[in-house]
């Protein structure tokens, strides 16, 4: 039976089925287009004003713009592209606006594509600029830019100083993210972080050692990101960063101490990581009291996480251990990183002074000193004997001093639910046998404690 009209009847029933989905795409609204638009790359967005008369002008209303340098062969055909997508495109709110180039020569150019953005009431601003080394080449942003009714989160990396206006209006500013930016000592830096609706502070390798102290205090900020720069000159003298934030919820840091933080009114904390670099040479009495410091302005929070050499360094601080925070609301400690020593003075008394500890994990391994279990967590913590349910050792060689690290804890903890162990790569070649029927045979406190031994 000849089936070629059936494949030509199938051919046009395609064919048909095509010019259908083309139709169909054709009549949705514009609205919707141009949502569908704001998530393709804007050549290609562009690129589309060839379909018909329709098209030539709907791309010029997308609401999202990405501009990337690195994108474009040479620095003419990308500077050229943005001048002419810019002039082509209408007046209509923009969302979204990316801007990532090198600064040279053409900082008001830049400007002037940043200005164009703000008239177009955009919603988040993002901007990553590169600048030379050559001290005669600086950027100024324009003045529109801290004066919006409209931006709500708005994204900088640069870095290089960052020159405000002495006003700052943002009255929907809920996200701030700086990247490299050294603060100027002019006050207007302040008055950005004092922005009544902002929510997000992130503050990433930026510099603000020559200000005399750095003060964030906004009434709705809930999310604190800090990641300190490090700095080789000036860690004595770096200048104080005072939190002023009612409402923070969660606060991250990592650097070296090399400021002094103090976080004043935050009694609902539900998260909070403190993570540091290795100790500076020299520094070790500002390493410890900025450390400290830190942690009892944390003192209210609910799930922490700290790297263990902030502890370590509390071990010879008397004084520190004698009036350590008390941890009331704690419910979930995490150490990453580094190996714990549960010998360690400090972790006594951080535990000690954590009563309703639920969960405890030591990312980085646990491990005992001493040959001996010989006066370890006895007498024990009182959340070992009362709430801790949780524990979760990682990096596990299964080493002698390891083990007797978890028969200790497992002799202490009195109402511990599950203790779950995750071997390293390495374990089998220090333990020959049944790894996981030793720690089941090893005494323990809790009649309902289970064990899981990932390897």
């Amino acid at each position: 039976m000849d089936k070629r009209p059936a494949v030509k009847k199938a051919r046009r029933h395609d064919s048909k089925n095509n010019d259908n989905s083309c139709s169909r795409l054709g009549d949705l609204p514009d609205a919707l287009l141009q949502h569908i638009l704001g998530f393709l790359p804007l050549k290609d967005v562009v690129r589309t004003s060839a379909l018909s008369r329709r098209w030539e002008s709907l791309w010029a209303s997308v609401p999202n713009l990405y501009f990337n340098e690195l994108e474009f062969p040479d620095r003419l055909c990308f500077l050229g592209f943005v001048e002419r997508a810019l002039l082509l495109r209408d007046s209509s709110p923009l969302k979204s606006f990316s801007l990532l180039c090198f600064v040279d020569r053409e900082a008001s150019r830049i400007n002037s594509w940043i200005c164009t953005a703000m008239r177009c009431k955009v919603q988040n601003l993002r901007v990553c600029l590169w600048l030379p080394s050559e001290p005669d080449i600086n950027f100024v942003f324009p003045s529109c830019t801290f004066r919006s009714e409209t931006l709500t989160e708005f994204y900088l990396d640069m870095h290089n100083y960052a020159r405000l206006p002495p006003s700052i209006c943002l009255p929907k500013l809920k996200i701030l993210t700086l990247v490299g930016v050294t603060f100027e000592d002019d006050g207007s830096i302040e008055k950005l972080f004092s922005v009544p609706s902002l929510q997000k502070l992130t503050l990433l390798d930026c510099t603000w050692s020559h200000l005399k102290a750095l003060n964030i205090s906004a009434p709705k900020l809930g999310s604190l990101y800090i990641t300190e720069k490090v700095v080789s000159t000036d860690i004595i003298d770096n200048c104080p960063v005072l939190i002023n934030a009612p409402n923070l919820l969660y606060f991250y840091y990592t650097g070296g101490f090399f400021s002094k933080y103090a976080i004043y009114g935050a009694s609902v904390l539900v998260q909070a990581l403190v993570g540091v670099h290795g100790l500076v040479e020299g520094i070790s009495d500002q390493f410890a009291s900025h450390g400290y410091k830190l942690l009892k302005d944390l003192s209210s929070v609910k799930h922490l996480t700290v790297t263990y050499n902030i502890l370590e360094v509390f071990n010879v601080r008397k004084d520190f251990l004698d009036s350590f925070p008390v941890f009331s609301c704690l419910l979930v400690l995490a150490f990453n990183l580094d190996r714990v020593k549960l010998d360690s003075k400090a972790l006594l008394a951080m535990l000690s002074n954590s009563p309703c500890l639920i969960s405890i994990s030591f990312g980085g391994g646990l491990v005992v000193d001493s040959e001996k279990d010989e006066g370890i967590l006895d007498p024990a913590p009182q959340c070992f004997m009362s709430s801790l349910k949780f524990i979760t050792i990682c990096k596990f060689d299964a080493t002698d001093d390891q083990l007797l690290a978890v028969s200790i804890m497992l002799k202490a903890a009195k109402v511990l639910d599950r203790l779950c162990i995750k071997c390293s790569e390495h374990w089998s070649e220090n333990f020959s046998g049944n790894l996981l029927q030793h720690i089941m045979e090893l005494p323990r406190s809790s009649d309902q404690c289970t064990i899981s031994l990932v390897t």
